[in-house]
């Protein structure tokens, strides 16, 4: 591996990075819902962060705080979020209850595997094997009596799991929007 050279800096250059580092550093702030500090538009509102470029480059998701103001400046997105963690958290209890009075019977799971040609052999896409995604469904009487039994406690624990990290998540929201102090 190749080292780069160090070349000396004079002092009104490193001055002018010094500079452009605390000029940069303070047009960060708070963001209200993933808590780290992120760079902010000519307006104040937070800009695209909390996303990820699987793959190709495009971008995918975005933190939820985004074109809001900061965390000093107000809440209105952790209200928001509040708000929207308070429906998705009443359809989940709602899941699990269903799942406790025996109501779900009949579901369906999906699940990654290789795709094959007919001899059996797994299909390539240049050097990555090629995925697809395979859906079951479950019935009782139609599926095998242990595996459907199994598949339905993994899917009311999943369903539990799911609850519970919404409700952990909405107490985390709730006291940041009790801590908040007007500027």
């Amino acid at each position: 591996m190749k080292r780069r050279r160090q070349t000396a800096r004079t002092p009104e250059q490193e001055a002018k990075r010094a500079a452009e580092r605390e000029a940069h550093e303070a047009s960060k702030r708070e963001c209200q819902i993933c808590e780290r500090h992120q760079c902010v538009d000519a307006r104040g509102n937070m800009v695209l962060h909390g996303y990820t470029r699987p793959g190709y480059g495009f971008i995918q998701g975005s933190c939820f705080g985004v074109g809001h103001v900061d965390y000093a400046r107000g809440t209105d997105a952790l209200e928001a979020y509040a708000a929207q963690l308070e429906g998705l958290l009443a359809d989940a209890n709602e899941n699990v209850r269903r799942y406790v009075a025996g109501e779900v019977t009949h579901f369906t799971t999906s699940a990654l595997a290789y795709d094959l040609d007919e001899r059996g052999w797994i299909i390539y896409d240049g050097r990555k094997p090629r995925m697809k995604t395979v859906f079951t469904s479950w019935a009782p009487g139609v599926s095998h009596p242990s595996k459907y039994s199994a598949q339905l406690q993994s899917a009311h624990a999943s369903a539990a799991q799911h609850a519970r990290l919404l409700a952990a998540e909405l107490g985390r929201v709730r006291a940041r929007i009790a801590a908040w102090v007007a500027p």
